[in-house]
């Protein structure tokens, strides 16, 4: 699913996301396509892409806390 929360309203976005939960809980496996890495909290897993290639698997909060530090880091 490529960003299905995009440009919603924080409701609406709230009302897709638990949608989405329950699928999961209920045994469907799911994939969704995010920039917004607020959409990455609720993963049980991330696969972070650049130019096109996937450069590994990581947790939600190991990609949450690389771009924080990042964030932190990144010259002014």
């Amino acid at each position: 699913m490529g960003e299905p929360t995009t440009g919603l309203d924080p409701e609406a976005r709230n009302r897709i996301t638990a949608l989405l939960a329950d699928l999961v809980v209920d045994g469907t496996t799911g994939v969704q396509a995010a920039h917004d890495l607020d959409a990455a909290r609720s993963a049980d897993a991330c696969l972070p892409l650049a130019d096109g290639r996937l450069i590994g698997q990581r947790s939600s909060e190991e990609v949450l806390v690389a771009e924080a530090l990042a964030r932190i880091w990144q010259p002014a």
